[in-house]
């Protein structure tokens, strides 16, 4: 599924026979510029404007925390390379909590690893904005499931319970770029009033085309400073470890990014998705036109003239809640990967003792 199939239902039924083109890339056109090493995850050299050399969320759960050995031998029985980089493809199974994890096990019991292989090799596979974002809410926010609760119940539940959240939340696709701008107002003063009191906390934000997570966090504790990390996953373009491999960014700096996106003028809009690394076409912060304009709303799919409610600025979503950062986030997030890793683990082992599930045969009456 695309990342904009993920978008609510449109206000107007879309053509049941209507064929959907390819969806631009969200990440950004690379540019030549500052931070070559970072430019295939950042896939923009605009972001220098937020970066702030400190140590990050990625830094502490980075392959390494798991044991290079363990993850190695991992990927030696899915008979992938063990490289730097495919610990990380690894890391993704472990760390983002989108990832069926548990669905994923139990086929593999049932026909084999050649699925979970794939999701290893190519973690982009399953990567998918909205979902992951919408997981890591209650993660980083230190809720835990009950007995019983399914993730998506959790995901509700600690959406509904935040500390703030957006006056927009219940609307698929805001009426004018006034109301538009107003909630994204919100989100900013949210974070304002967050960082004045030297507090941390995680929002979880869905703007337009695109969900993702932003932290505001001490990068060293006990210290009065205070960074943005942007967690996201980007379907069919990213998997979650290429921004946890980003540096922290300056708080003013996204927050001017956040308003840019939000601007009447096009040209804003692009710099403000150019600051963060992505594709404003992509978010449906594209030129679609004004009202009365002949072929207005222009689409941002290539050979679609149209756009529907919900595809296009300032006609679609601006959602966003918000939690303090729980004081065992990372530690929380480190628990649930070594316990897939655990399981994974026992996965092989089982397998290499005979003890794995056999398909039972099925006779034909």
């Amino acid at each position: 599924m695309r990342m904009r199939d993920l978008l609510p239902g449109a206000e107007t039924p879309r053509p049941a026979a209507r064929a959907r083109p390819s969806a631009p890339a969200l990440l950004a056109p690379l540019r030549a510029g500052a931070f070559p090493e970072l430019q295939r995850s950042i896939g923009n050299a605009a972001t220098s404007r937020l970066v702030v050399q400190r140590a990050t969320i990625g830094d502490q759960l980075n392959p390494g925390a798991f044991g290079a050995a363990r993850l190695n031998a991992l990927l030696r029985n899915f008979t992938t390379t063990a490289s730097p980089a495919n610990r990380w493809k690894l890391a993704d199974v472990l760390l983002d909590p989108a990832f069926a994890f548990d669905d994923a096990l139990a086929l593999a019991a049932d026909i084999g690893n050649g699925m979970l292989r794939e999701n290893i090799r190519d973690p982009v596979t399953f990567a998918s904005c909205y979902p992951t974002a919408q997981h890591l809410f209650p993660l980083l926010s230190g809720i835990a499931a009950q007995p019983g609760e399914s993730s998506e119940q959790l995901a509700n539940r600690a959406a509904g319970g935040a500390a703030v959240q957006g006056q927009s939340n219940g609307i698929a696709a805001l009426p004018d770029a006034n109301t538009f701008r107003a909630e994204v107002g919100r989100l900013v003063a949210s974070m304002q009033g967050y960082a004045a009191a030297g507090n941390e906390a995680v929002f979880r934000v869905e703007f337009a085309g695109h969900g993702f997570t932003l932290v505001l966090r001490h990068p060293q504790a006990g210290q009065p400073g205070l960074h943005v990390e942007l967690i996201e996953s980007l379907a069919h373009s990213a998997s979650m470890d290429d921004s946890l491999r980003q540096p922290g960014r300056d708080p003013g700096a996204v927050y001017q990014a956040l308003q840019d996106m939000a601007d009447d003028d096009h040209d804003t809009r692009v710099s403000g998705a150019e600051a963060f690394g992505w594709n404003a076409d992509a978010l449906f912060l594209h030129d679609a036109g004004q009202p009365g304009q002949a072929g207005y709303p222009i689409s941002s799919y290539p050979g679609q003239a149209n756009a529907i409610v919900g595809e296009y600025f300032p006609r679609t979503r601006m959602k966003w809640w918000a939690n303090p950062l729980s004081p065992t986030a990372v530690g929380d997030w480190r628990t649930q990967a070594e316990s897939r890793l655990t399981r994974l683990e026992a996965l092989f082992a089982q397998a290499a003792g005979g003890g794995g599930r056999k398909r039972q045969k099925r006779t034909v009456a």
